[in-house]
């Protein structure tokens, strides 16, 4: 089967045999002034997006803070693309709380961040082990359909496990499923909080306004700026108003996994290892300009696994190449991934110095953030097309969804990629 990313014969001379900081080959110095302003327009993207997805896990938010820190610095000395951001993403988030929740990790516990390194380690060797196979153009064949069924699976599920919080309740159940959420959003109906409830639709119609008639300015950065305000003028967390746990000022500090459930978690590191590579390897072709070099499958697969091995020691979520944050690179002059550097520096600076300010934050801001970005993956008019133009397609991506929504998402990845192996090898 020949490599459905690319091929020897459209690679770079140049590039050939480079496999650290590939995109700075023939690299010009004038492209760094557009590099340090897209790596900072990113990094207002990136930080609290990543922030709020820790919290779809039940994790601190300084969880997602490290991911921007490790992941994505390891990613930019290895990865091909020069405009992905390598950090988490709704999907790998939510499949995350999924494997924790199934594996037994109660949230908050002691042994949760063990666990979560865990799974990260889990996810990094899965990679790897694939890359030295050389699957990198057979994890790419996994259909669209399977990924919109996933994704639409996620999004229902994240949505509703979101509205509690928005509503004023602390607890978030998107690692429950999402049957089990939607039990919790009616009994979250009883105990509102009004004061949540404006800001949680404050910020969900200062995104969504903002999306429509300003692309450009960062909905994300604004809505915490505006609730970290807000608590810090008004005193609005006295009504009742949550907010998140204190954020510890300073650097991700190295660690050792918990090797206690890792027969628990091999099932969901599987599953995220085949969402991270799909989800980095489809960000990477889409960002791609004409004028760069092809994306290499397999080189992809030995940048995202290491930077979840590496990331894994430090305490880090499961890393992926996400879309809405990678984006921001190419609309801001992106030319390589010294712009990545530069938003991994600003991470930095955010993790050193404004801890204090960051616990200012409500946590019906960051649940705001997250409804608005996975209501985006409830992509009904996808599946609709599908239904025009493949019936086994559009089949495959409703019974996908149907079976994330009630099974649970990682039987709904397996069966997922069982289904599209099996038309793949009928096609061959």
């Amino acid at each position: 089967m020949t490599d459905a990313v690319t091929s020897p014969s459209h690679t770079p001379a140049g590039s050939r045999g480079r496999w650290w900081f590939p995109t700075l080959v023939d690299y010009r110095r004038e492209w760094l002034t557009s590099d340090i302003v897209a790596g900072l327009a990113a990094g207002a993207v990136v930080v609290p997006q990543a922030m709020a997805y820790a919290t779809i896990a039940n994790l601190p938010v300084q969880v997602g803070l490290y991911t921007c820190i490790v992941p994505m610095l390891v990613y930019a000395f290895l990865g091909g693309s020069r405009a992905m951001s390598v950090s988490t993403t709704s999907t790998i988030a939510t499949l995350t709380a999924t494997t924790l929740v199934s594996a037994g990790v109660a949230a908050g516990s002691d042994d949760a961040i063990g666990s979560l390194m865990m799974l990260t380690l889990l996810v990094g060797a899965i990679l790897l082990i694939a890359r030295l196979c050389r699957l990198g153009s057979l994890v790419a064949n996994i259909s669209g359909a399977t990924v919109l069924g996933l994704k639409i699976g996620v999004g229902a599920t994240v949505a509703v496990g979101q509205l509690p919080k928005l509503l004023g309740e602390s607890d978030d159940f998107s690692g429950h499923g999402f049957l089990r959420s939607l039990g919790a959003v009616a009994g979250a109906f009883a105990s509102a909080n009004w004061p949540t409830i404006a800001l949680s639709a404050g910020s969900i119609v200062v995104m969504l306004v903002l999306k429509r008639f300003a692309p450009r300015v960062p909905g994300t950065l604004v809505v915490v700026v505006g609730g970290i305000v807000l608590v810090w003028l008004t005193g609005i967390d006295r009504l009742g108003v949550d907010l998140i746990s204190t954020v510890p000022s300073g650097l991700p500090v190295p660690g050792v996994p918990d090797f206690a459930r890792i027969g628990a978690l091999v099932p969901g590191a599987l599953a995220i290892a085949v969402m991270a590579f799909l989800e980095s390897a489809a960000v990477a072709r889409s960002l791609r300009a004409a004028t760069e070099p092809q994306i290499e499958s397999n080189q992809e697969l030995f940048a995202t696994g290491a930077a979840n091995a590496v990331g894994a020691f430090f305490g880090t979520m499961p890393a992926a190449g996400g879309f809405s944050q990678s984006a921001v690179n190419p609309s801001a002059g992106a030319r390589s991934q010294v712009a990545t550097v530069v938003t991994v520096i600003l991470a930095v600076l955010v993790a050193l110095f404004l801890g204090p300010v960051l616990s200012l934050l409500p946590e019906a801001t960051l649940a705001a953030m997250v409804f608005v970005a996975v209501v985006g993956l409830i992509n009904i008019p996808e599946l609709v097309r599908w239904a025009r133009i493949s019936r086994v397609d559009f089949w495959i991506a409703l019974s996908v969804a149907l079976l994330g929504l009630t099974a649970g998402l990682l039987p709904a990845v397996a069966v997922g990629v069982v289904v599209t192996l099996i038309l793949v090898l009928r096609e061959v």
